[in-house]
């Protein structure tokens, strides 16, 4: 009997319970700081919106995806959305830092950008300035009730981009070049669980 005992309980012991999945959809303001110094000297950052997912997978793992750009523009009866970022990535929490409202999260995140443009009649959609690489970020979520927290991230990471100016007038080519980057640098926004 204490065998059978023994043969059953080890592996609820070894894997846990199931937890249920937890899916929370987010929006705010990203790169906040460098708007902010913007106002002190002549740069010209943009405000970015970002829209996330992230899914729970156990007590401290998470899959999340991001969309991350800049406020639309319309120039000649073209739509363009400069610094298009679509990022998937994987997020765990830190758990020696034990509090009731606030979690605190780190991971990583692989990115694609791009500027996308939309003629006003025509259904097509063009791309330009393409890049792809790897952000770290870390992230803090307050929670204000069971189903919704107010969050802020940063990231940091480098990545391949493709020459903003264009195509080399010498050669032709486009070139690509490595860029550090962050794209979320102090954003605030708030998050919906479901």
């Amino acid at each position: 009997m204490k065998k059978i005992l023994i043969s059953v309980l080890f592996p609820i012991c070894i894997y846990g319970q199931p937890v249920q999945k937890i899916n929370s959809l987010g929006f705010g303001f990203s790169n906040n700081l460098e708007t902010l110094s913007s106002l002190f000297n002549n740069s010209n950052a943009k405000q970015l919106l970002h829209i996330d997912y992230k899914n729970k997978s156990d007590s401290s793992k998470n899959f999340r995806s991001s969309l991350f750009f800049n406020l639309p523009k319309t120039e000649n009866n073209v739509i363009t959305i400069d610094n298009l970022f679509i990022a998937i990535g994987y997020g765990k929490q830190i758990n020696f830092l034990k509090m009731e409202k606030l979690n605190i999260y780190y991971g990583i995140d692989f990115y694609c950008k791009m500027t996308a443009k939309r003629a006003r009649l025509g259904p097509i959609i063009s791309s330009s300035n393409y890049g792809f690489g790897v952000l770290g970020f870390l992230e803090f979520e307050f929670a204000i009730d069971n189903n919704l927290s107010l969050y802020s991230d940063f990231n940091m990471g480098f990545g391949f981009h493709q020459n903003e100016d264009g195509p080399d007038p010498g050669t032709g080519l486009i070139t690509w070049y490595l860029k550090k980057i962050s794209t979320k640098n102090l954003s605030i926004g708030i998050r919906k669980s479901f």
